[in-house]
This record gives C-alpha cells, sequence and structure tokens, in this order.
C-alpha cells in the first residue's frame, strides 16, 4: 500500500484497520505500509499498533513509513504523543515480521526500545533464512570444500594445539557468512579444547542460542582466560546463561559482554549475575551494562576485588616459596 501525499486521514487509517484486524484473509501478503506525508494523528498510529500486535493481521509486513504527518485543521507538521509511541513499542514487543520503520521519535528510550526490535526481527529473518539454507545446501555443503573461517571451526572441534587465540571482528565479513549451525559448532568446540587462552569475537551478530551453548561450555573448559562479546546481539537471558557457566569455571578472568543490540538485562537476571560470580574464584575483570542496580554492581565489585587479592596472595606464596 503505498499512500504517499494522498491527503489520507485517520478515518482512512481507521477503516483499513478494522477491516483487516484478526482476518489473516485480508491482505495476506502485504509487505509494505507507506503513508508518509500525509494527515495521520495519534488515532490512526495506535489503530496501526492494534494490526502489528495482532498475530494473524499483516503477517508479513516488513516496512511501515509515518514519516512527516500534518495538523487536519491548521495544516502544520505535528509529532505523535508519548502515548501512541509507546502503542507502537508494545505492539513492535510482539511482532517478528516488521523490519524497516519510517518515523521520528522523539523520546530516547522508546526509540532505543524500536530498534532493537527491529534488529531482533532482522536477526531472526537471517537465522531462518540460513537454517533453510542449511537444510537444501547440506548434501552439497557435505561435498564442498570448507572456507577458512569453516577451516577454524574444525580446528577448535578438532582440539588443534596451534590454535591457542581466536580473534574475529566485524570487520572480517568471512564470519557473517558462516552457516549458522557452524556458529554453534564454534561455540559447542570450547568445551573440549585444552589450548584456546583467549576469544575475541566482537560485532558478529551472536544471539542467545550462542551464548546458552557458549554457558555450558565454559562450565567444562579449563583454558579460556579472556572472553570478549562485545556490540552482538545477546539479551539478558543469554548473558545469564554465560554466567551460569561461569560459576563453575576457575579459569576465566575477564569477561566482556557490552553494547548488546538486544534487551538488557532484568532484575532477576542482574541477580542471577551476581550470584554466579560469587561462586567463582577467578574472575578480576567484567564488562557488563548492570542498568541502575546499585547493589548489584557494588556485590560485583566486592567479588572482583575478591578475587583479585586472592590471586596476588596465591603469586606471592608462590615467589617466596
Amino acid at each position: 500500500i503505498i499512500c504517499k501525499d494522498a491527503v489520507c486521514t485517520d478515518d482512512f487509517v481507521q477503516a483499513l484497520c478494522e477491516k483487516s484486524l484478526g482476518n489473516a484473509k485480508v491482505l495476506p501478503k502485504l509487505i509494505m505500509v507507506d503513508f508518509e506525508r500525509n494527515f495521520v494523528s495519534d488515532a490512526g498510529l495506535k489503530f496501526l499498533s492494534r494490526c502489528l500486535e495482532d498475530k494473524r493481521t499483516w503477517r508479513y509486513l516488513q516496512t511501515l513509513k509515518l514519516d512527516k504527518q500534518f495538523s487536519v485543521e491548521t495544516g502544520k507538521k505535528i509529532h505523535f504523543t508519548l502515548e501512541s509511541e509507546f502503542a507502537l513499542t508494545k505492539a513492535l514487543c510482539v511482532n517478528i515480521s516488521l523490519l524497516r520503520l519510517s518515523l521520528k521519535i522523539r523520546h530516547p528510550a522508546i526509540r532505543k526500545k524500536l530498534s532493537n526490535y527491529l534488529s531482533r526481527n532482522l536477526d531472526l529473518v537471517r537465522q531462518v533464512r540460513a537454517r533453510v539454507l542449511d537444510e537444501e545446501d547440506e548434501s552439497a555443503a557435505n561435498n564442498t570444500a570448507r572456507g577458512e573461517l569453516e577451516r577454524i571451526v574444525d580446528r577448535v572441534s578438532e582440539n588443534d594445539p596451534t590454535l591457542w587465540d581466536l580473534g574475529i571482528e566485524s570487520a572480517d565479513q568471512r564470519f557473517i557468512s558462516l552457516r549458522h549451525r557452524d556458529k554453534l559448532q564454534l561455540a559447542r568446540g570450547l568445551a573440549n579444547n585444552k589450548f584456546l587462552t583467549e576469544i575475541r569475537l566482537e560485532s558478529l551478530g551472536l544471539d542467545d542460542e550462542f551464548a546458552s551453548i557458549l554457558g555450558g561450555t565454559l562450565a567444562i573448559n579449563t583454558t579460556i582466560r579472556i572472553l570478549n562479546l562485545d556490540g552482538n546481539r545477546i539479551s539478558g537471558r543469554g548473558i545469564k546463561a554465560i554466567f551460569g557457566g561461569i560459576a563453575k569455571n576457575n579459569t576465566v578472568t575477564e569477561v566482556q559482554i557490552l553494547q548488546q543490540q538486544a534487551d538488557p538485562m532484568n532484575a532477576e537476571e542482574e541477580d542471577a549475575v551476581q550470584d554466579a560470580l560469587m561462586e567463582n574464584h577467578s574472575i578480576v575483570q567484567v564488562g557488563l551494562y548492570l542498568g541502575v542496580s546499585e547493589s548489584v554492581l557494588e556485590a560485583i565489585r566486592a567479588v572482583l576485588t575478591r578475587n583479585h587479592r586472592a590471586q596476588w596472595d596465591n603469586r606471592r606464596k608462590l615467589s617466596l616459596e
């Protein structure tokens, strides 16, 4: 639906939404709605939000354009209220199809949440496409030579003694092309690897599924000392899983999981991270966003100080011997 500069008002949007809401047979293949430069106000945005929130309505809608709306009475440019922006945020929390939103959001917290939801949806699309390609090309892939990064994944699983530092960043676009199962194989392969000591996987789109497997891996691995996962898409759930493994690990000394493009940790997840670190005696440095929980922050600082002092005392005893 392209209605740019079409003098559409809330009445038109309402009629469209009421006709479509809850009925999967109405516009079943709709992928874009463009209402830019019209006369849509808060009422129209709320109707659109209801459709986005309903799982049976516009199931394949990927693009919504609502920039530059004007007042019917004055003809001047208007902005949507916080209430209607919140309604849109609530809708996108459950909507998994929308990939692009053209709309100026004034409230920074809402703008960030919307951006996170769109990133999540895009990541879901990529994962689905990767899995479909995996299934379609599995037989062909088995007969095709492995690429350079795929061979690195194999070397991790095969416990290659010459591979002790694994560093891959977003600048290396080859990693993005790795199939989803290869990324998960990398997380599993670290479990029994006895040579890797430093791992840096930054801004590579790694998600909660990767983090969950990595958490189980860290509970077993005995050589990894430094772990950096900055700039990925690991939510509070994935971070909780990682630290669940760290609770049983006695070799990791540094962990970085900052700037994730996903939902931050909630209070329960922050408490779980705190409890996990209480059981760990090796970590001395943590890079992690903890919101505004001052008590959790102080508790983690106390644990890191405890671990640092214990390690310093052990080194001093060894030097004296």
